[in-house]
């Protein structure tokens, strides 16, 4: 019970994550109305205090820690005026000092929601990027393939994905050592980014292992692009005196698949052939 009460509070948070911020926004203003509303018209004696908590941890949240400190200012404004309207409230100076620990409360929540909220964003990034190249790692880009090909659905468009693998890549951490191989696959990485648009996705799926999504990408482009990272490529390891290249084999979907992992499996077969061809170079195929 208690992993599938953790499941569907992360899932409902990712699901909230993903809506516009106007969207949030409507939100965390209705429940501080709500709960503002709700202060004014309750007893004295009932404590609903702790209910701003609510949009104030929500704002902190999905919007900004800026916002979540304004949501504490309006909600220790709207205690204090409340609190002073009420015909048996207290002495003023005893209502200035609730404020205050209201305002000091309200603030310390705010400051622990904002840290939690930063960490969790990097494990978020970390969870996603590979931390050597600082590309998408095996996990995000099977995300990405998934999406695109459920793009493919709606819009019949092509996209293509490319899977690359280095030649003769165990000569370079045999010679040179590993830290000399490790910077050799983030120069590849950002050859790799640099080349290839701002739409389209790099990642690393492990060791010498890199793909490259190209959405709404036929054939024809596909070519050109490839052909292009492929030139790069090597000319940036003839540059660093490398003996090393790269089989490439790129597939163009003009039709949805089943699965972002058989269209993964479809593209290494294909950059296999050129291994078997005698490696040091770029095979092409079309899936209707």
């Amino acid at each position: 019970m208690n992993e599938m009460t953790k499941a569907v509070r992360l899932n409902l948070t990712a699901w909230l994550g993903r809506r516009s911020r106007p969207f949030l926004a409507c939100i965390a203003i209705f429940g501080l109305v709500f709960v503002s509303c709700l202060r004014y018209f309750t007893p004295a004696e009932l404590q609903v205090t702790f209910l701003f908590l609510l949009p104030i941890s929500f704002a902190t949240w999905f919007l900004s820690p800026l916002i979540g400190c304004l949501f504490v200012v309006v909600a220790t404004g709207v205690l204090l005026v409340v609190d002073m309207r009420h015909p048996d409230g207290a002495h003023q100076s005893i209502l200035v000092y609730n404020a205050l620990i209201n305002l000091g409360f309200f603030s310390v929540v705010v400051f622990i929601f904002s840290e939690v909220r930063t960490l969790y964003k990097r494990e978020q990034e970390l969870s996603l990027h590979d931390p050597l190249t600082g590309l998408l790692n095996h996990r995000a880009f099977v995300e990405k393939v998934a999406t695109e090909n459920r793009r493919l659905q709606r819009h019949p468009n092509s996209l293509t994905l490319a899977y690359i693998d280095l030649d003769n890549f165990k000569w370079v951490n045999d010679q040179h050592g590993h830290a000399a191989g490790d910077a050799l696959l983030q120069s590849v990485a950002h050859v790799m980014t640099s080349t290839v648009r701002s739409t389209d996705f790099v990642a690393r799926l492990g060791g010498d292992e890199f793909v490259i999504l190209l959405p709404d990408t036929n054939s024809d482009a596909a070519k050109s692009v490839m052909a292009k990272v492929h030139e790069k490529l090597l000319r940036h390891l003839q540059e660093e005196n490398y003996r090393v290249t790269f089989s490439i084999g790129a597939v163009t979907f003009a039709t949805m698949r089943d699965s972002p992992t058989q269209m993964i499996y479809m593209a290494d077969e294909t950059m296999y052939a050129v291994k078997q061809r005698g490696k040091n170079g770029v095979e092409y195929r079309v899936c209707e």
